[in-house]
């Protein structure tokens, strides 16, 4: 039986840049998982846990609508939809929450080009060092 080739998603190096960009924030917001709180080494050691899902072209690379999780967190809030609801809008706040699953429920084109650039720009502001 012959493999079926899989077409290469034209979300992909959007999707790796924004997962990046994510775990990277929450590495020097609170040095590991949003959540729970718990130290990493670096980065690596995170996921890039989406609050509306990944469907939603409009908001699949919003910041709001994601967060940098340990593993266990992250599989937690995506198996028990109140606590996941609740650690956003903490994280958030009610009126941020609340935009960002309204702008999922919007249909909308994407322009991953723009996207991308976007992306790019804000992985080099977390990259560059903080001055003190």
């Amino acid at each position: 039986m012959e493999r079926v080739k899989k077409r290469p998603s034209k979300n992909k190096p959007n999707d790796d840049l924004f997962s990046y960009l994510i775990r990277t924030r929450a590495m020097k917001r609170v040095g590991g998982c949003e959540r729970c709180l718990t130290a990493k080494i670096n980065y690596k050691a995170l996921h890039c846990a989406h609050n509306q899902p990944r469907g939603r072209l409009s908001t699949r690379w919003h910041e709001d609508n994601a967060a940098g999780l340990c593993p266990g967190c992250h599989r937690y809030i995506d198996n028990n939809h109140d606590e996941k609801r609740e650690f956003f809008v903490k994280l958030l706040g009610e009126d941020r929450y609340e935009y960002v699953r309204i702008q999922s429920l919007t249909p909308q084109k994407v322009d991953r080009e723009l996207w991308k650039l976007y992306l790019d720009l804000k992985v080099k502001e977390y990259e560059m060092p903080t001055l003190r």
